[in-house]
Order: C-alpha cells, then sequence, then structure tokens
C-alpha cells in the first residue's frame, strides 16, 4: 500500500493516488 502525492511546483496538493501494492 503507498500514496502517490501529484503536487505542483508550487508545492500544492493537486491529487492524491492510493495504489495497492504487493
Amino acid at each position: 500500500f503507498s500514496v502517490i502525492w501529484e503536487m505542483t511546483p508550487e508545492a500544492e496538493i493537486m491529487s492524491t493516488r492510493y495504489t495497492k501494492s504487493i
């Protein structure tokens, strides 16, 4: 289980992706 943060150059959070890792 890992969390991937997508951020703008201004360090603002655009979206968060939760992915299941085995």
